[in-house]
């Protein structure tokens, strides 16, 4: 049961960032960041990527405060607030499902596939629920090591280009302080990073600070590619190893909030097809995103609070 929850790895610290910054990527990351980047400037956008590299090496801060037997957010909450954190766990795993089916729709539309996202995304699923976290681990790893090669060689290829940067107005600058609200309060109501931090059992913020650097260097080339205008089919294959980097991922923290495979299979399974009904509607990215990550804030605030306010320390 461990094994499957929790995986049986010998990462080192560095292997153990890029599988934490791989599954905090996201499939948004690259729509909504190459969108920020073009359409509400270049400060906006070093915002908003900031925010979203260092709010890595800020969970991993907070998690050093924590003695290594607590595994999950629940561990944290006294007895009246369990059910409500209970729900907002699976609201926020399932939103993770939702918004990278969606971005792996987006970029098989964009490559004019439209109906091959179906058996993908039901490829992923199908490993994570027979293979588990082992699986899931090492996946974010490969995929990660691919998706930023793939990044450089089109930063690169297309540099000599005539970059389009657009200064960020104050209406921009204040979506993305906003937008930087959002991301610094969400990883600590993300089980995937929970997850990681039992499964490589982690006492120190190391592997998460290594995680924020790796992140940060996604984003600038995220910048780079959207400054010179890259697209096309290598764009396409970087949404579908970030999206499918965190799709398995969210379903991987899916079942380490059970004590059992049977159940933990049954909520993987039950969240995946709830996720993929919900794909009967036309959902853009940028608007799932704002709308679960707007929901996630005043719970990150208590779960800060709480966890800030205890005097056991690894």
């Amino acid at each position: 049961m461990y094994k499957y929850l929790f995986g049986n790895l010998k990462l080192t610290a560095w292997q153990q960032g890029i599988t934490i910054a791989a599954s905090w990527a996201w499939g948004v990351s690259v729509i909504v960041g190459m969108s920020v980047f073009q359409q509400r400037g270049i400060e906006a956008f070093a915002i908003w990527a900031f925010a979203n590299s260092i709010t890595l090496a800020l969970v991993g801060c907070l998690f050093a405060k924590l003695p290594l037997s607590i595994n999950r957010l629940l561990d944290v909450a006294p007895a009246w607030l369990r059910l409500p954190f209970a729900a907002i766990v699976y609201v926020i795993q399932f939103f993770s499902v939702l918004v990278n089916i969606t971005a792996i729709k987006t970029a098989f539309n964009m490559a004019a596939y439209p109906r091959l996202w179906v058996p993908f995304v039901l490829a992923m699923a199908i490993c994570v629920f027979i293979w588990g976290f082992n699986h899931v681990a090492k996946g974010n790893i490969v995929k990660y090591l691919i998706w930023i090669v793939l990044l450089i060689l089109m930063a690169t290829s297309i540099i000599t280009g005539n970059a389009q940067i657009t200064a960020s107005t104050a209406q921009d600058i204040n979506w993305a302080f906003y937008g930087a609200l959002i991301l610094l309060c969400a990883p600590i109501l993300d089980h995937q990073m929970w997850q990681r931090r039992t499964a490589f059992k982690i006492s120190r913020p190391a592997p998460f600070v290594l995680a924020s650097i790796f992140f940060a260097i996604y984003m600038v080339l995220v910048g780079t590619v959207a400054a010179v205008g890259g697209g096309g089919i290598i764009i396409v294959a970087v949404i579908l190893l970030v999206a499918g980097s965190t799709l398995t991922s969210a379903l991987s923290a899916v079942t380490c909030q059970h004590s059992s495979i049977i159940k933990a299979r049954i909520a993987m399974t039950i969240v995946f097809i709830f996720a993929l009904l919900c794909m009967a509607f036309d959902f853009s990215v940028l608007q799932l995103w704002v709308a679960y990550g707007s929901l996630r804030i005043p719970f990150a605030v208590v779960a800060i609070a709480m966890i800030l306010q205890r005097r056991d320390v690894a």
